[in-house]
């Protein structure tokens, strides 16, 4: 998140602040700093929740597609 102020990371963290941590989300924080320049960002089914969450409610992210998994697997088929 360091592309995003400090107010704006504090806001954020509250979305993830409303469900019980899991083991994956240490991977998943760990890269959702570069999020913000991808095109597209394919994460598992809770992170792509929360991402599309924050991109509705804090106008964020709104150049950056956002998927779960189920997206490739369309592809795919």
């Amino acid at each position: 998140m360091s592309a995003l102020k400090k107010a704006d990371q504090r806001r954020i963290k509250g979305y993830f602040q409303e469900r019980e941590p899991k083991s994956s989300d240490f991977e998943d924080l760990h890269h959702i700093g570069s999020i913000p320049y991808c095109c597209i960002a394919i994460v598992e089914k809770d992170m792509c929740s929360i991402l599309n969450q924050i991109r509705r409610n804090e106008n964020a992210l709104l150049d950056t597609e956002i998927h779960d998994i189920a997206f490739i697997r369309d592809l795919c088929n």
